[in-house]
């Protein structure tokens, strides 16, 4: 393999990795905005997958998401309250994206 193809490769992978990172939290903000008042339980779990296992939250009907992206300058987290039949009564959604020095 010559150094070109070879250099070519490494680039196309770094490219391929950072399209994925980054694509990854446009959907999870993107799912987040889908999540309504009275969607059930199971619905927002088909769209955002499990909850973060916190056995608190689960004892007062809430549950909890959270991602980040980019090095740790972007952070997005989700509380969903649902009512005793499992509905979606609110939400509350909390993040930052921060600048860094670096770039």
């Amino acid at each position: 393999m010559s150094v070109r193809m070879f250099v070519a490769l490494i680039a196309l992978l770094g490219a391929v990795s950072l399209w994925i990172v980054l694509d990854q939290f446009v959907i999870r903000e993107f799912n987040i905005g889908r999540i309504k008042a009275g969607m059930t339980q199971a619905e927002v779990e088909a769209i955002l997958g499990q909850p973060n296992p916190l056995p608190d939250l689960k004892r007062k009907s809430q549950a909890f998401w959270d991602t980040h992206c980019q090095f740790g300058t972007k952070y997005l987290s989700l509380h969903v309250n649902y009512d005793a039949d499992g509905i979606v009564e609110s939400t509350q959604v909390s993040g930052f994206r921060r600048s860094s020095s670096w770039w």
